[in-house]
């Protein structure tokens, strides 16, 4: 395996050598940024230890992208295995762990679904309309903070404060074959309570071949105060339906059959919180909340039928968790936080594989999990700050887990910034992987991390920042199928390694630029297997111009390098290298008046053709026209 750990500490010493100009010409500082991922307590970006991004709303209005997959996309270690088109499934890995190894939140609420046949992960796809504040994205394993799932890391969607200052908008978005886009929310003061309310329909449009998906939501969230007492609730509710090709059938391109998969699913979800400062240096928060998933899927198999046969599923997941954490603070250089929750989650599937009369896979599984935390955060110099943690989780199945997190960051400089961050991480079998009537195995053990990084940040003046960051991961006891057993096994190891570089300029009040890039090696230990979905090689570039006060350009170029694949489109699984990703995207956007504005987004705007999966095609060119009114 190849080692990086030169070419980070290269760039931290050419950045050092430079930091004290940098010094001189830091002014006009971006405002902090409070991030609430990372530390079971709010924290300053500054102070953060781990590997954290940060995609605010501007950021996501800017980029304008179609999905929020192909948004974050643009940050460094984050990686996306798509199977062409919206109605396809999007598996999002960080820094080259599978897709079921990011958990998702939506304000602090877990969303991964165990039932799923892909282990747990995520479908973004699900999220595109909602009104985002701001996506916190922590690389590396933090199990320590948010328990099972998180063995790579965390993506965090946090929705706009409810109160009077979210003013009433409405977005309206068309587009080729079929596309449109209909997004309102609107927040207010009643009397001592905020709420905030978004809704929106949407269409994805068949840009590629038997590819679609659509949705509609509703988002509600109410804050109030008494004296010394903070509290919020959140509904809601999520309805939609998708077609795409089955995985791994060859896609538009190389079926042989033009029957397609067809999930439609709903999800409910309810949360309460309550916040008491007993005193300026004591709080306690408690959290509240309810998920339920239902998902039916019918798939056709792929011809001639002896590997995947037609199959499907009717799966519905319940998910109730409860979070005590408590902080003192010690003057403005220590903080203590700890606490306990308790998760109760169930899986009830009902499933059935087709080879010209049927089999049952039906499944009910339960699981109840404790966990107790500790957390200690300080500042042990002027510049040196130093974060501890460690948590105990104990399941009703018996499958316990201690992890633990150290951090530091080292401040050499006002402009320049040292971290380095170890951890654990842990997530528990599937539902899926444990119960299936005929490839779960109830012996699996729970998959398990170790991670370090080491990274440095400059800020050049300003808004003007450039990172570089080197990591190392290591998973163990990775649930595989094996069809020699034919069940699920723990068997493999996977180590990955790389780097990041990262950097945003502002030049003056006209231009800025970002760009990313990210190098990730995976070796399967004691194999030359290459692991699918996840390239050595990822990097974009995006430049903004403010073409007058009015009227504002953006163009984001990606490139992505080879990927591997399978297919059993041919009867038998084969695996094969992808060509090179390459798109350039561009927008337009025009403030025609103080309240309203326009937005032309031309995605993919030199055609190129690839694919995301064998026989699987990217989208080509697609246009998009948008208008905007939001109330003065």
């Amino acid at each position: 395996m190849k080692r990086y750990p030169g070419i980070v500490i290269s760039l931290v010493s050419t950045l050092a050598a430079q930091s004290a100009m940098a010094d001189q010409t830091l002014q006009g500082q971006p405002l902090e940024t409070i991030v609430v991922t990372e530390n079971y307590a709010p924290s300053s970006i500054s102070a953060t230890a781990a590997s954290v991004t940060v995609l605010d709303s501007d950021a996501l209005s800017e980029l304008n992208k179609a999905q929020l997959s192909d948004a974050l996309r643009t940050l460094p270690g984050v990686l996306i295995e798509e199977q062409g088109g919206a109605g396809g499934l999007v598996a999002l890995s960080i820094r080259g762990g599978e897709g079921n190894f990011t958990k998702i939140l939506l304000n602090g609420v877990a969303l991964n679904d165990p039932t799923n046949v892909r282990g747990g992960s995520y479908d973004m796809n699900l999220l595109n309309d909602l009104e985002v504040d701001r996506i916190e994205v922590v690389k590396g394993p933090q199990s320590v903070i948010h328990g099972s799932d998180a063995l790579a890391g965390v993506i965090h969607l946090v929705t706009p404060k409810p109160g009077a200052a979210l003013r009433p908008k409405v977005s309206v978005e068309g587009g080729q074959d079929g596309y449109y886009n209909l997004k309102l929310s609107t927040g207010a003061d009643l009397g001592p309570v905020g709420v905030f309310v978004n809704a929106g329909t949407r269409d994805s449009g068949e840009w590629v071949a038997g590819s679609e998906r659509q949705v509609d939501f509703i988002n509600a969230m109410a804050a109030w105060s008494i004296d010394e007492n903070q509290m919020t609730a959140q509904i809601q509710w999520l309805e939609g339906d998708r077609t795409s090709y089955p995985e791994q059938s060859g896609g538009p391109r190389l079926s042989v059959s033009s029957a397609l998969e067809r999930s439609d699913y709903t999800s409910e979800l309810a949360a309460l919180g309550w916040v008491r400062d007993w005193s300026d240096t004591f709080r306690t928060d408690i959290k509240l909340n309810t998920l339920r998933y239902q998902e039916q899927t019918d798939s056709p198999g792929i011809v001639p039928y002896t590997s995947v046969p037609a199959n499907g599923t009717d799966a519905v997941f319940k998910q109730q968790t409860v979070s005590w954490v408590n902080t003192a603070e010690f003057g403005n250089d220590h903080s203590l936080s700890f606490g306990a929750d308790y998760r109760d989650e169930s899986g009830d599937s009902k499933g059935y594989l087709d080879f010209g009369f049927l089999i049952p896979t039906d499944y009910r599984l339960s699981r109840e999990t404790t966990g107790v935390f500790l957390q200690w955060r300080a500042r042990l110099a002027e510049a040196l700050d130093l974060n501890v943690s460690t948590r105990y989780d104990d399941t009703d199945q018996g499958q316990n887990q201690h992890t633990s997190r150290l951090g530091l960051r080292y401040d050499l400089t006002p402009a320049l910034a040292l971290r380095a961050n170890w951890g654990q991480g842990f997530k528990l079998p599937s539902f899926f992987a444990l119960g299936h009537a005929l490839v779960g195995n109830p012996n699996l053990l729970p998959e398990e991390a170790k991670g370090f990084d080491l990274g440095a940040e400059w800020q050049l003046s300003g808004s003007s920042v450039v990172g570089v960051s080197w990591f190392e991961n290591r998973y163990t006891n990775l649930i595989d199928f094996d069809p020699q057993a034919f069940t699920n096994v723990n068997r493999d190891r996977v180590d990955t390694q790389g780097f990041e570089v990262w950097g945003q300029f502002q030049g003056g009040e006209t231009f800025s630029l970002n760009f990313a890039l990210t190098k990730t090696d995976i070796e399967v230990a004691g194999s030359a297997r290459e692991l699918e979905g996840r390239p050595d090689w990822q990097a974009t570039l995006g430049a903004l111009w403010a073409l007058n006060s009015d009227l504002t350009a953006r163009l984001d170029y990606r490139w992505v390098g080879e990927v591997f694949n399978s297919s059993l489109h041919t009867g038998q699984s084969f695996t094969q290298a992808l060509d090179d990703q390459r798109q350039l995207d561009w927008r337009l956007t025009w403030a025609t008046t103080a309240n309203l504005s326009m937005n032309l987004a031309i995605d993919n705007v030199l055609d190129d053709n690839f694919e995301t999966s064998v026989g699987f095609p990217n989208a080509g060119r697609t246009l998009r026209l948008g208008i905007q009114w939001k109330a003065g």
